[in-house]
């Protein structure tokens, strides 16, 4: 053992010494470079400088060899001897630690301590109360889940509509009639000519009356006779242009008075608040003036005007009090006044 020993430090400081020739070696040419360097500088541009080979050459050596030489290891050195020396153990011997400190803390699913007299008296209550209810009950079925699976409410919806698809289809199939689903209304019912006539078998004895507009009514009319369809080449030749049927005006639509557009001659003065945003404190004073000047009095909106010292002209009083009712009417409060008054 004491032969081995001997012979690593021995073979340890003949590495230090070679360590320490390489770096005197290395530290001399650096020397001899910078006075290379200085001589070079010292002299005139217009002089001739012969170089000499014995200034440059360094050592004999060339930088590769200085570096495999300097990181040669020794051959006689016995590693068994540092193994003293080794952090191996050491972190073994941490990580085993770790893991027994880690398994420590993990707490117990089972309790070990015994029952605290909270635990005993509901343990007790339990017996008492739940236990009697739950013997009455029917026992649980294997296939019922213990928890409920969330469902997403747009796979309802979408189941919905699936459900709703299937129901119209099975339709079509029974009555004979295609209806197309999210199509452009058309001005009537598409009739299939490839089926039976099954008119005859309908009973139309209890049908309630429905009562539709009159332009509902007009766009679902039928011809009673049966026509002759189109041959191929009378139906390309056909206008494709289709106008949607104006409903006809009755005695229930309601007719707003929409004043016109103000309209200025040329020579006339356009008024300070043409096309100009209504402020608050106008329409808080507009909404005051129609409760003072109800419907139905004379000249309306020319005392609405006066009364707001004729900074808006009465068109634009009736304009404004127009576009007011509609907007009330949009979010479904009815107004009885016309606010038609003569302007």
């Amino acid at each position: 053992m004491d032969d081995k020993r001997a012979q690593t430090i021995q073979a340890l400081s003949d590495f230090i010494k070679r360590q320490k020739a390489i770096l005197s070696r290395t530290q001399t040419d650096i020397e001899r470079l910078v006075s290379l360097k200085r001589d070079i500088l010292a002299r005139d541009d217009s002089e001739e400088f012969a170089t000499n080979q014995e200034q440059v050459v360094y050592s004999g050596q060339t930088l590769s060899e200085q570096c495999a030489e300097s990181f040669l290891l020794p051959d006689d050195i016995d590693w068994s001897v540092f193994k003293s020396c080794d952090p191996g153990p050491v972190g073994e011997l941490a990580a085993s630690i770790r893991s027994v400190q880690s398994q420590r803390n993990e707490p117990s699913k089972t309790q070990t301590s015994p029952l605290s007299d909270l635990q005993k008296l509901v343990k007790d209550a339990r017996k008492t109360i739940l236990d009697p209810v739950l013997n009455q009950l029917p026992p649980l079925s294997d296939d019922e889940e213990s928890h409920e699976e969330y469902v997403d409410p747009e796979k309802l919806v979408k189941e919905r509509e699936r459900q709703k698809i299937r129901e119209l289809k099975k339709r079509k199939i029974n009555c004979g009639l295609t209806v197309p689903l999210r199509s452009r209304p058309v001005n009537g019912v598409f009739i299939r000519r490839d089926l039976e006539d099954e008119s005859a078998e309908v009973d139309i004895a209890d049908a309630p009356d429905i009562k539709e507009d009159a332009g509902a009514a007009q766009a679902m009319l039928i011809d009673e006779k049966p026509k002759r369809r189109p041959s191929k080449r009378a139906r390309v030749e056909e206008p494709k242009q289709l106008q949607k049927p104006c409903k006809e005006i009755t005695e229930d639509t309601v007719m707003l008075d929409t004043p016109p557009t103000p309209t200025f001659a040329p020579g006339k003065p356009k008024p300070e608040t043409y096309k100009q945003a209504w402020s608050v404190s106008e329409q808080h004073l507009l909404e005051r003036l129609l409760e003072e000047i109800p419907d139905g009095e004379r000249n309306r909106w020319q005392k609405i005007s006066k009364a707001m010292n004729g900074h808006r002209t009465p068109r634009q009083v009736a304009s404004r009090v127009q576009k007011y009712f509609e907007k009330l009417k949009r979010f479904g409060i009815d107004i009885n006044a016309k606010g038609d008054g003569e302007a």
